[in-house]
Parts: C-alpha cells; sequence; structure tokens
C-alpha cells in the first residue's frame, strides 16, 4: 500500500486525475476537501477553456467562409431609370458605378435576391466578428 505523505491518501485506490495532480504538486498540504474542490475548479477551467478555444476555431472557419461568399455577391443596389432600363448602382474606391442590366425582371429578380442574400451574409458576419471579440476576451480571463 502506497500513502500519499501530506494527504495520507491511499494512492493505489486514487482516481487516474488524482494521480497525475499528485506529480504536478506533490509538495502542496491541503486538506482533503480543500483538495478535491481544487481539483474540480482546475478541470472546470481545463474544460471550458478547451470549449471555448473550440468555439473560437469555429467562429473563425465561418468568417472566413461567409468573407469568401460574400465576394462571390455583387454589392449595391438596384435603380430603375425613367426609361424603364435597370442599373446595378454601386460604390468603387469612393467613385459610383451603374452597370446596366435592361429590362428584363427575371435578371432584376435575381440581382436582387442575390442582394438581399449579401445583405443577410454580411449580418452574419458582424454577428459572427462581435461573437469573436467576445470569445477573445473570454480566453484572456481563463490565461
Amino acid at each position: 500500500m502506497r500513502m500519499h505523505y501530506a494527504l495520507g491518501l491511499d494512492l493505489e485506490k486514487c482516481s487516474l486525475p488524482v494521480l497525475n495532480i499528485f506529480k504536478v504538486i506533490p509538495h502542496i498540504f491541503i486538506d482533503n476537501y480543500n483538495f478535491v474542490w481544487y481539483i474540480l475548479i482546475e478541470v472546470g477551467k481545463l474544460l471550458i477553456g478547451s470549449v471555448v478555444k473550440n468555439e473560437a476555431l469555429r467562429n473563425q472557419k465561418m468568417i472566413c467562409e461567409y468573407e469568401s461568399l460574400l465576394t462571390k455577391l455583387p454589392k449595391g443596389s438596384v435603380t430603375c431609370r425613367k426609361n424603364g432600363y435597370y442599373y446595378l448602382r454601386y460604390r468603387e474606391n469612393g467613385k459610383i458605378y451603374d452597370k446596366y442590366i435592361g429590362k428584363d425582371t427575371g435578371e432584376v429578380n435575381k440581382i436582387r435576391e442575390r442582394l438581399i442574400l449579401r445583405k443577410h451574409y454580411t449580418e452574419m458576419l458582424l454577428a459572427l466578428q462581435k461573437e469573436q471579440k467576445a470569445i477573445h476576451k473570454i480566453l484572456e480571463g481563463l490565461k
């Protein structure tokens, strides 16, 4: 029977986490009650830290996906002139451009749907970036 010199615990009957913690801090004398709470707090911090890190990785991956989707969608708005022709109006490098679409309502509706989708992706991207900032604050607090 192997006994821990400070706590008087039978090391052969101890669980694996308890044995591992003895390897890390064998010289600290703590009574049994506080020792158990110490282990639970440390394990809790490790679990929370790993979950938050996984969430940060998932968030970063989704941010990259949304950014790549946004590059494929048109930006701007659809405008109609007096003659009934539709244009896609967008801003590039501080300058406003009008791209001719035509009178085809099917094409205009497709572009409008893609603009709505772009707006949705932009809102999702902003929410993810805000969440990413909060995650980084949590990770800084865990250190």
